[in-house]
């Protein structure tokens, strides 16, 4: 019985959907993707930083966290540029591409030390 209810109560909403003029309908979409990117803007915000954490797991591993803290650290540009860019662009798209720049930040923030390991990047910086 709950699905026929369920299937009777979305086949209303998109009755009503259907019903709305264009600009109702452009309002309804933006304050969805409002509504959803709020969500998803904290929920990259939160485990971005939640991904420097691994610093503790780095130390556990290697016994000093002097070699991966400039890879875990990282992210926080990712999240400065996240900040950065949503503030000046008010952009539906904008803001979903930065959505999933953040987010591939956080994997290139959390695998880029195994391959390039700070001693060596320091290296060609001195050179």
């Amino acid at each position: 019985m709950r699905i026929i209810k369920g299937i009777k109560t979305i086949s209303a909403l998109l009755r009503e959907l259907r019903s709305l003029s264009p600009d109702d309908k452009a309002d309804f979409y933006r304050s969805k993707c409002e509504y959803y990117q709020g969500i998803v803007e904290l929920s990259l915000i939160v485990a971005s930083l939640t991904s420097i954490c691994f610093i503790y797991s780095d130390y556990m591993i290697n016994g000093s966290i002097w070699p991966t803290l400039i890879p875990r650290l990282s992210v926080l540009l990712f999240i400065a540029a996240f900040f950065g860019v949503t503030h000046f662009s008010g952009s539906a798209r904008m803001m979903i591409i930065m959505d999933y720049v953040l987010g591939h930040g956080m994997c290139i923030a959390a695998s880029w030390h195994w391959k390039f390991p700070v001693s060596s990047v320091l290296c060609l910086l001195i050179m």
